[in-house]
């Protein structure tokens, strides 16, 4: 297995407009994500 890491804080983010608002749940598989905790899946 290959681990997948999607955190990228060096990314520019000051462009983005737009919000989404996330419960508990969706937040922590964003964090799952973007850490690499549910690699090798890239998204949802």
């Amino acid at each position: 297995m290959t681990l997948v890491n999607r955190y990228q804080p060096e990314k520019e983010t000051n462009h983005i407009r737009a919000s989404i608002e996330l419960d508990g749940f969706a937040l922590s598989d964003l964090e799952l994500i973007g850490i690499g905790g549910y690699s090798p899946l890239t998204g949802f």
